[in-house]
């Protein structure tokens, strides 16, 4: 098996150390698809939840630098019809009171990644460009990798690692952990992924959770994926190694002036990328139905998928309260689009940050 450390060899002598367990646990390890059990279930109203029984010999074996490196970003969906008239999004979707789950910055963790090379403000609002800044945002967002049947070859979404009880769950598009119509056979988180490295190692997911109203209806309101993950080799806890962002729910969203978009785009998806500025309502012209929020991006070379919006966000810590996931952009191409995190979306949270991690 390649290492995912010689691409890395910057991040130092501990991460080498670990690429040498996974050599030792992978030796005779035969290259192919991962193909574990799933079992999924959902109680109407409540939560799908999908086991993902993965052997951490044959994912390490698996996702290669070249393989990672060929991962294409998932085709769009066409919109669901269900939500037609302006603000219906927003309307349809439950609220409760507000919640804010703080941040988590590891004590012996560095918060600043490969990329960074310069600190400071920059310029606000930002349309698009390539992050080179401080933080902890460097090794909390990251690449989903994922393999089913429904696809060919390997699939790539943007994730972010999440504070929760747990200390275990990562934050993605529906899609991403729910592909409705076929089971995903393979899928581990990046964190901090870049030119076909994985600076904090390989994440592989345990249980994914997506909400029956993405499933049942590919209701956009709710395209909103969770993941529970653990380490390669087991033992380490992903909060506790790369941090974990804050999360809120039910919050004021726009017109907001202070949100940030992370992700990789999906035709430059080798290196991390942001857009700032103020969210406004949905531009898609109808019969496209609204979403709750959009963020002008114009420097966004194709679809944006996964990637965490953040209110609050400090660009010299790198931290920030993540407030939505990024689902891409339709026929106004310059916006990116995102569902609004209410009651049900708090659900998801909930069911996986309670969620036992096996393994560890």
């Amino acid at each position: 098996m390649r290492s995912h450390t010689r691409a890395c060899r910057a991040v130092g002598l501990q991460l080498a150390l670990l690429a040498a367990a996974v050599l030792s646990l992978s030796a005779g390890a035969r290259a192919a698809v991962p193909a574990p059990s799933t079992v999924a279930s959902a109680v109407p109203g409540e939560v799908r939840v999908a086991a993902l029984h993965q052997d951490p010999r044959q994912v390490a074996d698996f996702w290669t630098p070249e393989r990672m490196r060929s991962a294409r970003h998932l085709s769009a969906e066409p919109r669901s019809p269900r939500l037609r008239s302006a603000g219906a999004a927003e309307r349809a979707v439950r609220r409760g009171e507000p919640t804010v789950v703080q941040p988590a910055v590891p004590a012996a963790a560095p918060v600043t990644g490969p990329a960074a090379t310069s600190s400071g403000r920059r310029d606000f609002p930002d349309g698009g460009s390539p992050w080179h800044g401080h933080g902890l945002v460097n090794q909390t967002v990251g690449t989903v990798f994922l393999t089913s049947p429904a696809v060919i070859g390997a699939v790539a979404c943007d994730g972010v690692a999440v504070q929760s009880h747990n200390r275990s769950v990562v934050l993605t598009k529906g899609s991403c952990t729910d592909l409705i119509d076929s089971p995903i056979t393979s899928w581990v988180f990046a964190p901090g992924y870049h030119d076909g490295c994985a600076p904090f190692g390989l994440w592989m997911a345990t249980q994914l959770f997506a909400l029956p109203e993405w499933h049942r209806d590919a209701d956009e309101n709710y395209d909103v994926g969770a993941a529970t993950v653990i380490s390669i080799p087991p033992g380490r806890l992903l909060v506790d190694t790369v941090g974990g962002q804050g999360v809120a729910f039910n919050q004021v969203i726009h017109p907001h002036p202070n949100v940030y978009l992370f992700g990789y785009w999906s035709q430059k998806p080798e290196e991390l990328y942001y857009c700032s500025g103020r969210s406004v309502d949905d531009p898609n012209t109808p019969p496209a139905p609204p979403l709750p929020q959009a963020l002008y991006c114009p420097g966004a070379v194709g679809k944006v998928w996964g990637s965490p919006w953040f209110l609050g966000f400090d660009e010299e810590t790198g931290v920030g309260i993540v407030n939505s996931i990024g689902i891409g952009n339709f026929d106004k191409l310059d916006y990116q689009l995102a569902p609004y995190f209410g009651d049900r979306i708090q659900d998801l949270y909930n069911q996986a940050q309670d969620a036992p991690v096996a393994g560890e």
